[in-house]
């Protein structure tokens, strides 16, 4: 499980600023967020009534937010193949460019 902050309230019961702890779907843009999950990270900016709009169609109901809506609170983890690999890259990137500014 992953956690965001919520940008944009997209629901009725969402706040701007809310944690979102939730399960990345396999088309890798889309968060799975479970209604307990929410109430229990967000109980303190969360009215009676948020909650009770949260939890109307169950505890384990899975709310769903696309991943431009969220903000990570975590790091990417990157491995050394991907450093070297994003170095490298980078560095073609700039040899292009030059090359085609010196022309």
């Amino acid at each position: 499980m992953k956690k965001f902050k919520l940008k944009v309230p997209k629901y009725s019961f969402d706040h701007e600023g809310m944690i979102i702890r939730g399960k990345l779907r396999d088309c890798e843009h889309i968060v799975d967020v479970y209604a307990r999950d929410i109430c229990d990270d967000n109980m303190d900016i969360m009215s009676k009534a948020n909650i009770i709009q949260c939890m109307a169609s169950g505890n384990d109901f899975a709310w769903r937010y696309e991943l431009d809506e969220l903000e990570p609170l975590e790091q990417i983890k990157l491995t050394r193949l991907d450093y070297e690999m994003l170095k490298l890259l980078k560095n073609k990137v700039l040899n292009i460019f030059v090359e085609t500014k010196a022309d």
